[in-house]
């Protein structure tokens, strides 16, 4: 029974082997891997919203000033050295940026860009090598593009904005937005490559060519608007500001073709394998919740850019730019604000399609429902707050007193109730009929959230309701991790694997699908009211999907097991020739030992076959098998040709026909800390003390440990609601990385404890009930501390 439970485990484990090198960082996929999600809180990492970073520069030049001010229209980079958090980076570009909140603003609190990497090739911090220090120019809160970002980045592709403390040659210049970059390591956090082509829209010209003119910011011309079949039409309308394809035009010209001249009976169809539709009513959707008026529904065509995603052929319109959000005249927008106006056909021409205007709609009451809620905002502003008072009174720059600086903040909170006032009591929202989807679920051959074979459909189920009834529910479903979808119906027949006809479930199949490795799909269900309102399962589709992964499972699976493993070993163990690399360890559960002729490891879901082990090689009972993860297959014993990423990847062990024994999944990993099964060969993965090539006797260095004892180590309360203090006996006598991990390896939060600290408040009250491990790191070792949220 024990091992027939451990099986049942191993399998559902398995159900997801996407490995996580594989995915863009701003995807995540849940712990029983049925659900793909493009998005989440801001977190961690150099754009953390709840730390103020400290950033020095330092120009030799003694007008600098001056340099800076000449350099404005060329954005030429003056070089300067860069201090951030007491690490020192040399040869740094800096130079101003920004339209209104550089010729308007009078102030010396100019906005910057900063390039680490402008000389030295390589040089970022925390994997970022351009950053942006904004202003704030005409918010007096100095809050509204972090605050629009943050909320954001939930739903959308919103780029990453916390804050930092600028000092200029040894002057405070006090605190900025610190708001990163779009750039091609924007673009990897969220596509699977970077092989496309981005453009950034813009207008040397004031009218549109032909009869009818244009308005102005390009309205007409750059607001993906059709000017002709020739590149050249375009040029003046769109910055080309990257691109690995052999003629970038050509995907452009192709969107905006079909989107402006296709008639709109067969407009979706027609659109959907070059525009991605669901990614730009999201986008129409986050900018007007937010009454962004420097974006493209406002001004049109600039401010905003445009990449062509090489993967699928689809033109994706991306918002970047979040200063001007809750404007006093955009505050007041209808859902359907620039409807009638050809200028813009992303709404005048796209959200005519009845469908598609119910999937915008959809997306908008899943914004204000969910994300843009005056509890959410409040709170945020309110630790916004609490975290800049301090800097903002000692800010000798700003362009605001103390007193308007509060005034900026009230106002700001009453633009998100009066916006959310507007918008829920709009006629296009409230026409809707509440549609509720939910319960989905898929099978194979009647067994729950299985992996199909190639040659197995799938059965899916989801319970529908609306008080209107139900007008149709349709399973969208597609291959691979990114792409246009198919589509089916669901019945409520009684025959189609739904249970009795008429008891609200619904089903259908997706049917069996060969030469791919995963299967994405979502749910919609259409009520029977005059408007046709949609809602959808998950409710973020198109970027939150369910997901299953086609191919079977090994028997072996639970006999055979990746037991523990150290992506980043810097001094836990050496092999035989004193190298200090990544190690995997196997364990056989069975009393008799197993010939691994043929078997393969793996870095890599999609290519399960990398290393294969040398014939010959068996592990004993009950016994444990080591293998090196150094990328160096020639060196004497078992090296697999791979190495492990300590920035999080996965681990997958196959038998000689490819099916799957185990597989796991991994976040950031800290050094000199495994990752393992515990209890022994059949628990759950659990950051450790390292146990190699023997039992995992414990889930973590405890605190009775001498470095524990050391360091005075200690958590209160704890249990806690995720608000807790770190204590120390003593004045920390170095930098300390503090890191919580969940149970499964999870990055949860880090930061750093200052040397002669005694004292790191945690504040996470968005933690779920359950066990963390907070892991401390110091130049002597590192110790782990359970802590309990309930």
């Amino acid at each position: 029974m024990k091992q027939l439970l451990l099986s049942c485990l191993l399998l559902l484990a398995a159900t997801f082997s996407i490995c996580a090198q594989d995915l863009p960082d701003a995807w995540s996929v849940s712990d029983d891997g049925r659900l793909l999600t493009a998005g989440g809180e801001n977190n961690g990492g150099f754009y953390e919203p709840d730390e103020v970073h400290t950033i020095s520069l330092e120009f030799t030049e003694d007008n600098w000033w001056d340099i800076l001010t000449q350099n404005y229209d060329s954005g030429t980079d003056l070089l300067a050295t860069c201090i951030i958090d007491g690490e020192r980076y040399d040869s740094v570009g800096v130079r101003f940026k920004g339209e209104t909140s550089y010729r308007r603003n009078p102030s010396e609190k100019k906005s910057f860009n900063i390039t680490l990497d402008a000389v030295i090739d390589g040089q970022d911090v925390n994997g970022y090598n351009t950053f942006n220090l904004n202003c704030g120019w005409e918010d007096n809160s100095s809050m509204r593009e972090v605050l629009y970002n943050n909320i954001g980045h939930n739903y959308y592709m919103s780029l990453k904005a916390g804050y930092a403390n600028l000092e200029i040659n040894g002057q405070n210049w006090g605190p900025y937005q610190n708001v990163q970059q779009f750039d091609s390591d924007y673009i990897r956090e969220w596509y699977l490559s970077n092989d496309g082509t981005i453009w950034r829209a813009t207008s040397s010209r004031r009218t549109r060519p032909g009869p009818g003119g244009g308005g102005r910011f390009g309205q007409g011309t750059s607001t993906l608007n059709y000017n002709g079949p020739d590149s050249t039409d375009y040029l003046q309308d769109y910055v080309l500001r990257r691109t690995e394809q052999d003629d970038p035009w050509a995907g452009m010209i192709a969107a905006v073709d079909v989107l402006n001249n296709e008639p709109l009976a067969t407009l979706e169809a027609a659109l959907a394998p070059v525009l991605d539709i669901d990614k730009a009513c999201w986008f129409l959707a986050h900018e007007n919740v937010w009454a962004d008026d420097d974006g493209y529904i406002n001004k049109g065509g600039s401010d905003y850019f445009v990449y062509y995603e090489a993967e699928t052929g689809r033109l994706v319109p991306m918002e970047y730019d979040g200063n001007s959000v809750l404007g006093d005249r955009a505050i007041l927008w209808g859902p359907l604000y620039r409807e009638g106006e050809d200028d813009f056909p992303l709404i005048d021409r796209m959200l005519a399609v009845p469908a598609i205007r119910q999937r915008y709609l959809a997306h908008m009451r899943v914004i204000l429902e969910d994300h843009f809620t005056e509890k959410n905002a409040n709170s945020k502003i309110d630790a916004y707050t609490a975290l800049l008072r301090d800097l903002v009174e000692a800010d000798p720059k700003k362009f605001y007193s103390d007193a308007e600086w509060d005034e900026g903040i009230e106002d700001l909170k009453s633009d998100v109730t009066e916006r959310r006032n507007i918008l829920l009591n709009s006629p296009e929202l409230m026409a809707g009929t509440e549609v509720t989807v939910g319960d989905v679920r898929h099978s194979v051959n009647g067994v729950e959230f299985a992996n199909p074979s190639a040659e197995e459909p799938v059965n899916v189920t989801t319970t529908v309701s609306a008080a209107a009834g139900i007008a149709s529910v349709t399973l969208y479903y597609g291959t691979g991790l990114t792409g246009v979808f198919d589509q089916t119906e669901l019945f409520d027949d009684g025959q189609h694997g739904d249970g009795a006809a008429g008891d609200g479930q619904y089903g259908g199949e997706i049917p069996a699908i060969a030469g791919t490795s995963y299967v994405r799909y979502y749910v919609a269900a259409t009520a029977a009211d005059d408007a046709g309102t949609v809602a959808y399962a998950p409710k973020g589709a198109e970027h939150d999907v369910y997901l299953y992964q086609i191919g079977g499972t090994s028997s072996l699976a639970g006999d055979l097991v990746i037991n523990e493993f150290m992506a980043a070993n810097d001094a836990t163990q050496a092999d035989q020739d004193g190298e200090f690399d990544d190690w995997i360890e196997l364990y056989n559960n069975t009393a008799s030992p197993i010939a691994l002729d043929g078997f393969y490891l793996s870095d890599d879901a999609a290519e399960t076959d990398k290393w294969a082990f040398p014939a010959g090689t068996t592990i004993g009972a009950n016994g444990y098998l080591m293998i090196w993860a150094d990328g160096d297959d020639e060196q004497e014993g078992l090296h697999a040709s791979f190495k492990l990423s300590a920035d999080g990847e996965q681990v997958v062990l196959a038998d000689a026909n490819l099916a799957i024994i185990d597989s796991v999944s991994f976040s950031e990993q800290v050094a000199d800390v495994s990752y393992g099964r515990f209890p022994n060969g059949t628990g759950p993965f659990q950051t450790m003390a390292p146990t190699f090539d023997a039992e995992n006797t414990d889930a973590m260095v405890s605190t009775d440990s001498p470095l524990a004892l050391e360091l005075g180590l200690r958590v209160f309360p704890n249990p806690n609601d995720g608000n807790f203090l770190v204590n120390l006996k003593e004045a920390a006598s170095e930098d300390l990385q503090l890191i919580l991990y969940s149970v499964d390896g999870r990055l949860q939060y880090a930061r750093t404890l200052r040397r002669g600290a005694t004292q790191l408040r945690v504040e996470q009250q968005d933690l779920v009930a359950g066990v963390y491990t907070l892991v401390v790191r110091s130049g002597a070792g590192v110790v782990g501390v359970r802590v309990v949220v309930r």
